[in-house]
Parts: structure tokens; sequence; C-alpha cells
């Protein structure tokens, strides 16, 4: 389905994981149809995808997609690890040191993380303003 097909690539090229909202905003300028009950539509078929998940809701968070290979794990370790390092700089940091920072702490729990991803799952938490 062309719907499914436009979010996985879209997902793709954030890392594996976005925001409910930001996919489905980029679907509908990718595919180029409008309306609020699109949105809907759109947020239906994504979760009939076999091969993207969707986040159950939680107190503090965006509702997001993510590929099964982004694990929970990893999202709530670089969220976790980003308060961390914010704390100590007196919350407020440049995204770049900020980024780089998680990439180091976590890369020998998870591998490479790349900044795109990092940037996406900022996205999800309520608490962290970019």
């Amino acid at each position: 389905m062309k719907i499914q097909e436009a979010g996985e690539k879209i997902l793709k090229m954030h890392g594996g994981i976005m925001t409910r909202d930001r996919l489905v905003n980029a679907i509908i300028a990718d595919i180029g149809v409008e309306g609020s009950m699109n949105l809907n539509i759109i947020d239906v078929l994504l979760q009939a995808d076999f091969n993207l998940q969707r986040s159950k809701p939680q107190l503090g968070t965006n509702t997001y997609f993510h590929f099964p290979e982004v694990s929970k794990k990893m999202i709530e370790s670089t969220h976790k690890e980003a308060l961390k390092n914010l704390k100590k700089r007196g919350d407020i940091m440049e995204m770049t040191v900020l980024y780089d920072a998680i990439k180091v702490s976590l890369f020998s729990q998870f591998g490479k993380i790349e900044t795109v991803a990092i940037d996406s799952i900022m996205d999800i938490y309520l608490d962290l303003v970019k």
C-alpha cells in the first residue's frame, strides 16, 4: 500500500523512529493528501503495517512509530542519558554536544546510534525541549 510504503521510507530516513504527528504530516506532504479525516486514516493504516510498531499512550511522551529493531530500551536509555547530561550542565546544552555525549555513553550497549535517531527520540519526550 502506498501510504505504508511512504511511512516506512520516511521512518527509515529518520533513524527508524518518529512521533506520530511528524510521520503522518510527512506522509501527507509526500503523497499529497490533505484533511483531518486523512490524518486518522493514515494513522490506522500505519498501525496495520506489520513492519511498524506504535507506542502505547504514556504520560509525558508523544505517541510514536518505530521499526522493531529500535528497542524501547534504547529509546528510554537515550532519554535517560539526555536528562543526566542536561542536569550536569544546568539544563541547557548545545544539541551537537549533547548528542555526541549520548552516542559515546550508549555505544557499548547499542552500538552506533545515528544523530537523526537521537533527534527523533528527543521529539518523543515532553520534558526535553530542542
